[in-house]
Formats: structure tokens, C-alpha cells, sequence
């Protein structure tokens, strides 16, 4: 992505721990096309993506052990390396876990955000979110903001009839409509066209008095409605509660998250 903010390039990687190809084969790509992806100091580069590496950079000290097998060492150095040649920091703090495992429940780190360091500045958020936690995933999302300069486009207010009070529109419709002739019967073409000014008239101001404006956003999802809002709350609040309790195994709010 190109603009006032100079050129941001986000690469999303999979590093299979097994093969440990994808480290060496980005660093090479990185090495080859730096003046494509990074021409000047001034660009961006961030780095996201499952490491399938521990390292006590990131790690929760509890989680020592995870570090220091020879395997585990091999995978990392890819990591480290690619970090010191590229001058990388981590966006997302330390002791930040992301990934809980389906045998253990133990939650770990093997997901990470590597941006260059004039970068980090930009982030407002990153972090990881537990209460996201979809089922039947070992995964946890993470949120990143960045805030860069970029031109927006002006949205337009519009009327939001999907939250309408429709007991108070009608009421209001009425006292609109009272305020001209009574109906009567339509004989002539001016009575016809009197009436159809009369009405456009009262509902116009009935929408601008009773029904909600919004600005549309470009994300919003024509088939969400306020009972999944419902439900994805609940959802997200007892899987916080169960990430909080996190070293207490037998802790009711973990069946709970289950069930729901």
C-alpha cells in the first residue's frame, strides 16, 4: 500500500515447524527486493504470521522449558536473524499468548508482529483477543491498528429504517397528516395531486423527525442483526473470563465457554 505515509508492504507467512523452509526463503526474498519493498528509510515493512517458534523474547517465563530444547533453538535463530538483518521490532508485547493447545490447555506463543522499528511508533493497538476465540481453534486472533495518513473518502448520512420506532412513526405520521384537509373522496385531478403533495409532505417530515440517521460503513454486513450482536457478546465475554482463568483448569467458566 502506497500513499502520504510512503509505502507499507505487509507480508502474512506460515512457517511449517517441521520444514523451516518459509524463514529462509522470505529472507532471501528480502534480501533480493529490498528496493522494491522498502526503497527509502522511511517505508514500511511489517512481518505477521505463525513463527512456529519460541524464544524467552516473547514468551511467558512459565514457558521456559518450551525454549530451550535443541529443536526449538534450531527454529528460532531463523526468527532472530531475520529480525537483526532487517532491523525488526516486535509490535506485539511480550507475554502476549496466542495460541492455546487442544491436549495441554496450556497457552502459548507462536504467532507474531515484526515491523521495522521507525513502524512501531505507528501502531495504536496490537494485541492479542481471547474473547475472539472462535470454537474448535487453538489459535487466538490478534487486532492490530496502525495509524498512518491516509485520504478518506466523505461518507454520505442516510436514514436507518432497520432501527425505527415504528409505534412513535405512526404517531407522528398522524399529527403530520391532521395538519391538512380531512380525506375525502379524490374527484378531480387537482384534489388527486393536493393529496399526493399533502402526503409526500407529512411523510417526509415524519422520517426527518422519527427515523435514525447513520453513516454506512463500508464494512457493515447486510445480513447481521442485533440478536448475533447478542450472542457474539456473550460469546466474547465468557471467553475472556476463560482466558483470565486460564491456570485454573477446573474452573466452571472453561465448560461454560464450551458449551455456549
Amino acid at each position: 500500500m502506497q500513499g502520504t505515509f510512503r509505502k507499507l508492504t505487509i507480508i502474512n507467512i506460515y512457517d511449517d515447524s517441521k520444514k523451516q523452509e518459509v524463514l529462509p526463503a522470505l529472507t532471501a526474498f528480502l534480501d533480493k527486493e529490498s528496493q522494491l519493498i522498502c526503497p527509502s528509510s522511511m517505508d514500511h515493512l511489517v512481518i505477521l504470521g505463525d513463527f512456529n517458534a519460541h524464544h524467552h523474547l516473547w514468551e511467558e517465563a512459565r514457558n521456559t522449558h518450551l525454549c530451550t530444547p535443541p529443536e526449538a533453538l534450531e527454529a528460532v535463530q531463523h526468527v532472530i536473524k531475520l529480525m537483526a538483518d532487517h532491523d525488526l521490532q516486535m509490535a506485539l508485547p511480550r507475554d502476549k499468548s496466542t495460541l492455546q493447545l487442544t491436549s495441554s490447555s496450556n497457552w502459548t506463543r507462536l504467532d507474531n508482529v515484526l515491523c521495522t522499528s521507525h513502524t512501531l511508533d505507528s501502531f495504536t493497538l496490537c494485541n492479542m483477543a481471547p474473547r475472539r476465540h472462535s470454537p474448535c481453534t487453538d489459535h487466538v486472533p490478534i487486532y492490530s491498528t496502525l495509524d498512518l495518513p491516509i485520504p478518506r473518502a466523505s461518507m454520505s448520512v442516510t436514514f436507518n429504517y432497520q432501527d425505527i420506532d415504528w409505534d412513535e412513526f405512526c404517531s407522528a405520521l398522524n399529527r403530520n397528516l391532521a395538519e391538512f384537509t380531512d380525506p375525502e373522496a379524490i374527484m378531480t385531478e387537482e384534489q388527486f395531486q393536493a393529496t399526493t403533495t399533502n402526503l409526500k409532505t407529512a411523510m417526509r417530515l415524519t422520517i426527518e423527525q422519527k427515523v435514525p440517521k447513520t453513516k454506512p460503513s463500508p464494512h457493515a454486513k447486510r445480513w447481521w442483526t442485533k440478536e448475533l450482536t447478542l450472542m457474539m457478546k456473550r460469546n466474547n465475554r465468557l471467553s475472556d473470563i476463560s482466558y483470565r482463568m486460564r491456570k485454573l483448569p477446573e474452573h466452571p467458566s472453561h465448560a461454560e465457554h464450551q458449551r455456549y
